[in-house]
C-alpha cells in the first residue's frame, strides 16, 4: 500500500536525490524562508503501511524540533515478484510564530518481498553524513537477518517502542545483546511514557520517614494488562524498575501465569496481577512485613495517580497529576536522548530475570 497522500509520485531508487532537491526548490518558489536543516537522519522500520502512515504523521509533526531526512521502510510480503517501490516528499512547519519554516524530508521504500541485503543496500546511500543516523522499530518487529544486525551496530542510537512488540520478551532479550557496548545507544519510548507514572510512586519516598522503610520491602505487586499468559511491556517495565532500585538479588515470582512459582525459602516477593480492566499499568505497591504499604492507583486516562501510603502511626492519601504525552511528544523526548540510559537498562536486565525465574 502506497502512503496516503495521493500528490506523491512513485520515484526511481537511483533519483531519490535529485527528486528531493526538485522538492526543496518547489518549497522555496511557494512558501518562501524556508530553513533546508537536517539533524538527524531516521530510519523506521515497519511491517505494514498502518505503521508507516503513523510514523510519517509524528515525524512531520516534529519538523519544527527536529529536522531529518526519515526513510520510512514497509517490510512486507510479495505479491508478485519481489521488488522495492519508492515516494518522496517535504513536509514543513513554521517556526514559533515567524514566517521561517522547517521541513523535513520523507523518503517511502514499500519491500514486497525483497530479501533484507537489498532493502539495507537500497538505505544505505540515502544516509546524510555528518548527522546522527537513528534506527527506529516502529511496530517492535526484530528483522532476523546478520545483514540488519550490523545495521543496527552502525546506528548512533536504536529507538524501540516495547508497548507495540508482539512479544516484549524476545524485544527485551534483543534489546540486552544490542546495548553492549560499540553498539548505539537504545532508547524506548514506552520507557519515556512510563516516566509520569514513576515519579508520581517515587515521590512517595522523597520524606525520610518512607524512605527509611525502603529496607524493609519484601513484595512488589504490580497490577496491569495482560493477554494469552504475557503481561503488557508496561507492567514488566514497572516491575523491573522497582527491583533494580530496591536492589534485590533473590526473590520469587509469583503470577498466574507461573502458579506456584515461588519457593517457600523466597523472603522477597515479585508478584504480577492481571488488571481487570486492561489498563497497560493499573496499580503498584510496596509492602513490608512491618505493616507498611504504599500504593498508586493510576487513572485509565493517564492524568492521575492515587497514592495511599500507611504504616504505625502514618496514613497519607493524596492524588498527584500527571502529564500525559502524545506520541509526536514521546519522539521528541526519544530523540534528545544521546546516552545510555542506565536505569533503563538495569530495568531491563531485571525483566529478563523476573521473566526467566525458575519454578522451584
Amino acid at each position: 500500500m502506497a502512503p496516503t497522500d495521493s500528490t506523491l509520485a512513485s520515484v526511481d531508487i537511483s533519483t531519490i536525490e535529485d527528486e528531493l532537491t526538485g522538492l526543496w526548490k518547489q518549497q522555496d518558489e511557494s512558501a518562501g524562508a524556508v530553513l533546508r536543516t537536517v539533524l538527524l537522519t531516521l530510519l523506521a522500520y515497519c511491517r505494514n503501511s498502518d505503521c508507516a502512515q503513523r510514523v510519517s504523521a509524528s515525524v512531520a509533526a516534529i519538523a519544527a524540533d527536529h529536522p531529518a531526512r526519515a526513510i520510512i521502510v514497509t517490510d512486507e510480503a510479495a505479491e508478485t515478484e519481489p521488488n522495492i517501490k519508492a515516494w518522496v516528499s517535504v513536509s514543513c512547519q513554521l517556526v514559533n510564530r515567524s514566517d521561517k519554516q522547517h521541513c523535513s524530508e520523507q523518503v517511502f521504500l514499500q519491500a514486497h518481498g525483497a530479501d533484507m541485503g537489498r532493502i539495507v543496500s537500497s538505505v544505505q546511500p540515502l544516509a546524510l553524513p555528518d548527522v546522527p543516523f537513528v534506527l527506529w522499530l516502529a511496530d517492535g518487529a526484530i528483522p532476523q537477518s546478520d545483514v540488519f544486525g550490523k545495521l543496527v551496530q552502525q546506528s548512533d542510537r536504536l529507538l524501540i517502542e516495547s508497548a507495540v512488540a508482539e512479544d516484549a520478551l524476545d524485544l527485551f532479550r534483543w534489546v540486552t545483546d544490542a546495548m553492549h557496548e560499540p553498539g548505539p545507544s537504545v532508547v524506548d519510548l514506552t520507557w519515556i511514557g512510563l516516566e509520569s507514572r514513576r515519579l508520581a510512586f517515587a515521590h512517595q519516598f522523597d520524606l525520610e520517614k518512607w524512605r527509611s522503610m525502603l529496607p524493609e520491602v519484601d513484595c512488589v505487586e504490580i497490577t496491569g494488562a495482560c493477554d494469552n499468559g504475557k503481561f503488557s511491556a508496561e507492567t514488566l517495565l514497572m516491575a523491573g524498575w522497582l527491583v533494580s532500585r530496591l536492589q534485590w538479588y533473590g526473590y520469587g515470582v509469583e503470577s498466574h501465569t507461573h502458579p506456584g512459582q515461588t519457593a517457600p525459602s523466597h523472603s522477597r516477593i515479585v508478584r504480577l496481577i492481571p488488571s481487570a480492566s486492561g489498563q497497560p499499568v493499573e496499580r503498584v505497591t510496596l509492602k513490608a512485613g512491618s505493616g507498611m504499604e504504599v500504593s498508586v492507583d493510576y487513572s485509565a486516562d493517564g492524568t492521575e495517580a492515587h497514592v495511599h501510603a500507611e504504616a504505625e502511626e502514618a496514613n497519607e492519601q493524596r492524588t498527584v497529576p500527571m502529564k500525559k504525552r502524545s506520541p509526536e511528544r514521546l519522539l521528541c523526548g526519544a530523540l534528545e536522548i544521546v546516552k545510555q540510559d542506565s536505569v533503563y537498562l538495569d530495568t531491563v536486565r531485571t525483566v529478563m530475570e523476573i521473566l526467566t525465574e525458575p519454578a522451584p
